[in-house]
C-alpha cells in the first residue's frame, strides 16, 4: 500500500510539473509572437497630418513582440488617417491611440469639420420645425421663408392688403405663403436661442408679452449661398427635414392653387397613387 501511494503521488507531482513548464511555455511563446503595429518610422511634429506621415513612410506597419508593445495600440494605419499628432514623435515608438487625435479635439476648432469649399452659416428658424429634437446635425433640409405676394406680383416678395386663406372664384388663395428658398442645405449644428422680449404690436391687458423665440440652425454651404441665406435670416425660416436621398425640383412661389388635397379628397404621396 506504501509502495502504490508512494507511486500515486510521484504521477501526480510528475503530471502537475509537466503541466507548469508546458503553460511557462505557452506564455513565453505569446510573449515573443510577432504581432503588426503602426510604428513611427522618422520623427514627427506635434500638429502634422498622420496620412501625409503615411505617405512619405514616416508611420508604416512593423511586426513587434506582443510583450513589448504598449496598451492601446495602433494596429491599421486606417485608424489615424486625417488626424494630426497630439505630440512630438522622435522616431521607433509603437503608436498609440492617444498620439494621434482629430484637428478639432486638438485646437477645439470646428472648421476642420466643415466640407471643402463650405462655411458655416447660423440663422434663427422656427422652433416648430426642430422640436423634439427632429433634427440633428448631418441631416439634410429644406428652408421655407414667407413670402407676401404683391396683387399681379406673383412670385414677388412685396406687400398686399389681404392676408390669410380665402376663395376667389374657385381656387384657393393664400397670403403670405411660404416658398422654399434652398433645398438639401447639411446642417452643421443645432442650438437653442431666446430672443428679446418684444411688445405685442396691440397688446392686450392681463397678456403676457410677445417673446421672439427661435432655434439656431447653423448650415454649412459655399460662401456665395451663405450670404444669400442671410439676407432673409429675418424673414420667418422655417426648415424641413428631407431623406438622403432627396431629389430636387423647381417648386414656385405661388399664392393661387386650385384646391388643397384635403378638399379634393386625394393622397399626396406619390406610391400610394401609383397603387391605386
Amino acid at each position: 500500500m506504501i509502495l502504490i501511494g508512494a507511486l500515486l503521488v510521484g504521477g501526480l507531482a510528475a503530471f502537475l510539473t509537466l503541466n507548469y513548464v508546458r503553460g511557462v511555455e505557452n506564455r513565453v511563446g505569446e510573449d515573443t509572437e510577432l504581432v503588426e503595429v503602426v510604428v513611427a518610422t522618422a520623427p514627427i511634429s506635434k500638429g502634422q497630418d498622420a496620412s501625409s506621415g503615411i505617405a512619405s513612410g514616416q508611420l508604416a506597419l512593423a511586426k513587434r513582440a506582443r510583450q513589448d508593445i504598449p496598451a492601446g495600440a495602433v494596429t491599421r494605419l486606417a485608424d489615424i488617417e486625417g488626424q494630426v499628432a497630439a505630440i512630438d514623435l522622435g522616431g521607433g515608438e509603437i503608436v498609440t491611440v492617444t498620439m494621434f487625435s482629430s484637428v478639432q479635439d486638438l485646437t477645439g476648432s470646428k472648421s476642420a469639420s466643415l466640407d471643402p469649399g463650405n462655411v458655416a452659416v447660423t440663422v434663427g428658424v422656427d422652433p416648430m420645425s426642430v422640436s423634439g429634437g427632429l433634427i440633428q446635425p448631418g441631416d439634410l433640409v429644406n428652408l421655407l421663408v414667407k413670402f407676401e405676394i404683391a396683387e399681379g406680383a406673383e412670385g414677388e416678395a412685396g406687400g398686399s392688403e389681404s392676408s390669410g386663406v380665402g376663395v376667389n372664384g374657385g381656387n384657393i388663395e393664400v397670403n403670405p405663403v411660404n416658398g422654399y428658398v434652398f433645398q438639401s442645405v447639411k446642417v452643421f449644428a443645432v442650438g437653442t436661442d431666446a430672443g428679446t422680449a418684444v411688445a405685442a404690436s396691440e397688446p392686450v391687458e392681463g397678456t403676457p408679452e410677445e417673446v421672439n423665440t427661435s432655434v439656431a440652425l447653423t448650415l454649412q454651404m459655399p460662401p456665395e449661398e451663405a450670404a444669400l441665406l442671410v439676407s432673409v435670416r429675418d424673414k420667418d425660416l422655417y426648415a424641413s427635414l428631407v431623406p438622403a436621398d432627396y431629389e430636387m425640383r423647381p417648386i414656385p412661389v405661388t399664392k393661387d392653387f386650385a384646391s388643397f388635397p384635403g378638399i379634393q379628397g386625394v393622397t399626396i404621396y406619390e406610391e400610394e397613387s401609383a397603387g391605386q
